[in-house]
């Protein structure tokens, strides 16, 4: 009998913890982190205030708990890992292309990780940081195969990629406006800008090779 209440003690605790995490998430993609106010959690949770102190100690602790448990980059990493396989581990042109079309696709698509970054870029919960270096870990492993095959050129590939990086997060989070014209929420928008990071990287690749040939020219 003492088993069984316990048991019952145990799954209720674990319910409760679970309706808090599932409260913040709610938030967040509804309101964004500014709207992780107590009073917030607990009505769209419908639980106690004094059990989110009693669980977690403190808002910041309950949306670290939520930051550490949602795997923000398990579709991106399994597509990143398919293109890789596809290539065979070796840098190609294509490898590049798919990363950063993949980049625009799932980023435009996950309103948790819009989230995210907007809030590492406002000075968020440390836990935040930890999102923010899962994605310099993921694309560290297609640069690495890249950047040596630019160590003889005047092509700086690290700086490039940043570039459309950075432009992807700044167009996905302001796509409530138009930029230059192009409306980021329209398949046609999102379409235009993919087809010219692919001229990008593509005019990128046709450089490197006019840059080696005339390395084996003058040698």
């Amino acid at each position: 009998m003492a088993r069984k209440v316990y048991d019952g003690i145990h799954k209720n605790k674990e319910r409760t913890k679970l309706k808090f995490i599932e409260a913040v998430g709610k938030i967040i993609r509804e309101e964004g982190y500014a709207g992780l106010k107590l009073k917030k959690i607990v009505d769209t949770a419908g639980v106690d205030r004094k059990l989110l102190y009693h669980y977690f100690g403190s808002i910041d602790n309950l949306v670290e708990t939520y930051v550490r448990q949602k795997d923000y980059y398990a579709d991106f990493d399994r597509n990143v890992n398919e293109l890789l396989r596809s290539v065979k581990g070796e840098y190609s042109t294509d490898l590049i292309k798919g990363v950063m079309h993949e980049h625009l696709h799932s980023f435009s698509k996950d309103v948790d990780m819009q989230q995210a970054i907007l809030w590492h870029l406002n000075g968020g919960n440390p836990a935040i940081n930890d999102v923010y270096e899962q994605r310099e870990k993921i694309g560290g492993i297609f640069l690495d195969l890249a950047e040596p095959n630019f160590a003889a050129v005047d092509i700086d590939i690290k700086a490039r990629i940043a570039i459309i990086v950075t432009g992807i997060y700044f167009m996905v989070l302001n796509k409530k406006s138009l930029i230059c014209g192009i409306d980021l929420k329209t398949t046609e928008g999102i379409a235009r800008i993919k087809n010219e990071i692919s001229n990008i990287i593509e005019e990128t690749g046709m450089r490197l090779e006019k840059q080696k040939k005339h390395i084996i020219q003058s040698s």
